[in-house]
């Protein structure tokens, strides 16, 4: 009986802990029970409800992203683009082209019951979501360095968009991240780039002609121990969040830039820039200046040798260039500017794999854990039974002798 119990206990964590650390399946059962969910495969479910309904008619022009619930049944919440209409019969799959122009629709939430076993859904509300209501609540600043893995999983794959609609976005920059902690993570990114056809085509490095960048936020949920990665929304950005604005780079922002590179002496590696991508600007105590450049690092070395990025970079060709964020600062009195930070963004995409797999590494085995120590103590419990009815039998064998 115990070799019994001690393989069932062996074989029930290890199909956890294959379930936790690959093995090839997802794991269920994520906390508060809730998971996303594929938008054309439950939009029948939505229209069947709203059907149904008897007040709050609206007509759907757009179904953002779909949250699915496990309960004596299936719940699903829809959250979509829609617009008021008076009567259910306005609220089918096609209303939009009469009902619901994209540019007048508002965000709802709308809550439905499947039933187990059958084919009957019931409408459980309607609830009109504001922008602010999406916003509060755990929203925070996050960091691009640990979050742009996140990104590059989500946007590069077709299978991560919530629908066909959504519009695939080269990112060319990224400027700064909200999120919120849920059943994983839901991230705003604020970004510089321009549409592109395929999701392949916005992989990291992609490129944009100059007349088409301009700015998005794309939202992304983000459940990195499953290997769950959905691009749920894309809104253009006018301006960019975060005090930063675009500038056209004219020669009097190079001349800066050359200026400050060679007259730096804080920094162990200066970058002689062969494109200059793009330049946000800041106002503070002066301005500061954000330049995206693709060049050639010179390493530090006697200021009498040292290469002068305004004279040139004779050595540089495109194909030793790396993508450089260069942060300088311009004082408000009449200084010279300053290099304030000088960042090598193709080392931050290198280390954006290892990072994240550090992260599932570690969450994976922090859940492990909980769970062998459940599977001990069930274990434990299950002994303690066995020989107390043991003991409980052999009495009543003496009492009845």
């Amino acid at each position: 009986m115990k070799s019994i119990l001690a393989t069932c206990v062996i074989a029930a964590t290890a199909v956890m802990a294959q379930g936790l650390l690959g093995g090839g399946g997802e794991v269920g059962g994520l906390p508060g029970g809730t998971t996303p969910a594929d938008v054309e495969e439950t939009k029948p479910w939505l229209y069947k409800a709203l059907a149904t309904s008897t007040s709050s008619f609206v007509c759907v022009s757009r179904i953002v992203s779909v949250d699915q619930q496990v309960v004596a049944g299936m719940h699903y919440t829809f959250h979509v683009l829609a617009c008021p209409v008076l009567s259910k019969h306005d609220s089918s799959e096609s209303c939009a082209v009469a009902h619901c122009a994209s540019d007048v629709a508002t965000r709802y939430a709308i809550d439905v019951y499947s039933k187990p076993g059958k084919e009957s859904v019931e409408l459980k509300s309607v609830t009109k979501e504001t922008v602010h209501e999406v916003l509060v609540g755990g929203w925070s600043e996050g960091s691009l360095v640990d979050a742009t893995s996140e990104f590059y999983a989500a946007v590069q794959s077709e299978s991560s968009y919530a629908n066909a609609a959504i519009p695939r976005i080269c990112a060319i920059d990224l400027l700064s991240v909200n999120q919120q902690v849920v059943s994983g993570m839901n991230y705003q990114f604020h970004v510089r780039g321009c549409p592109v056809p395929t999701a392949s085509a916005a992989k990291y490095g992609c490129t944009c002609g100059d007349s088409a960048v301009q700015g998005y936020t794309i939202a992304i949920f983000a459940q990195s121990w499953t290997d769950t990665y959905k691009v749920t929304d894309v809104t253009t950005d006018t301006p960019l969040l975060g005090g930063w604005t675009l500038r056209t780079i004219e020669d009097a922002d190079k001349e800066r830039f050359f200026q400050a590179m060679d007259a730096d002496t804080s920094n162990a590696v200066h970058v002689c820039p062969l494109i200059f991508d793009s330049l946000q600007a800041q106002v503070v105590a002066g301005t500061n200046y954000r330049y995206h450049v693709n060049g050639c690092p010179i390493e530090d070395e006697d200021s009498s040798s040292r290469v002068h990025v305004a004279d040139g970079c004779p050595g540089c060709t495109a194909a030793l260039a790396k993508k450089f964020e260069v942060t300088i600062h311009q004082p408000l009195v009449d200084a010279p500017p300053s290099v304030a930070s000088v960042i090598d963004l193709s080392r931050v995409s290198l280390g954006m794999q290892s990072h994240r797999s550090e992260n599932q590494v570690a969450n994976s085995l922090a859940l492990l854990a909980v769970l062998v120590s459940g599977v001990v103590v069930v274990s434990l419990l299950l002994v303690y039974k066995l020989r107390r009815s043991q003991y409980e039998k052999l009495n009543n064998m003496q009492l009845e002798t």
